[in-house]
């Protein structure tokens, strides 16, 4: 069989399928076609991710100042030397203890917080315009799949739901996902 699934749609699948395959008592057969349809939409993630995401960070990331500042780490060091020297330091020894601990961040660039709301729409705009075509082959729910498939989410279910069999029907009551 084959379907389209947005990057949005084919990411959420990968995720899902990570988390079926964490289960044990999932069958050989059933673990081969998972792992086949994770391989076709991995590449696809990949390059939308190389490309599409990395093209939308460029237009909303600003190189940040390099200020100095002491990691919690070394916070205890530093403040246990400034303590005992205290009572005779003057300024320039201060600012040589502080440069003894001081580290300047390893991140020069990023997003600023009132703009990374409108990044992450845009984002997932093209989340959603990105399309994927895979083939797979569908799982035939028995008893095994039946309990394993009850651990997932609702989310988690609904982007698995093209794999199953038509036998197989979920049905959402009360926001509560059941397999028929």
């Amino acid at each position: 069989m084959e379907i389209t699934l947005s990057i949005k749609q084919a990411m959420e699948t990968i995720s899902s399928i990570n988390h079926l395959l964490s289960f044990r008592g999932l069958k050989v057969d059933h673990v081969n076609i998972l792992n086949k349809i994770k391989g076709q939409i991995s590449p696809y993630a990949r390059e939308f991710q190389k490309n599409i995401v990395n093209e939308v960070y460029d237009k909303y990331v600003v190189n940040i100042p390099q200020k100095p500042f002491i990691t919690p780490q070394r916070y205890e060091e530093f403040k246990a030397e400034l303590l005992l020297s205290a009572p005779y330091v003057s300024g320039d020894q201060i600012k040589n203890i502080c440069s003894k601990y001081e580290v300047l961040s390893d991140n020069n660039k990023g997003i600023p917080k009132e703009l990374y709301v409108q990044y992450r729409k845009e984002v997932d705009e093209q989340m959603n315009l990105q399309k994927c075509t895979i083939q797979y082959d569908q799982i035939e729910v028995d008893g095994n799949i039946k309990m394993l498939i009850k651990n997932l989410s609702g989310n988690e279910l609904e982007s698995l739901s093209f794999l199953f069999k038509e036998e197989s029907k979920i049905v959402l009551a009360q926001n509560i996902p059941l397999m028929h």
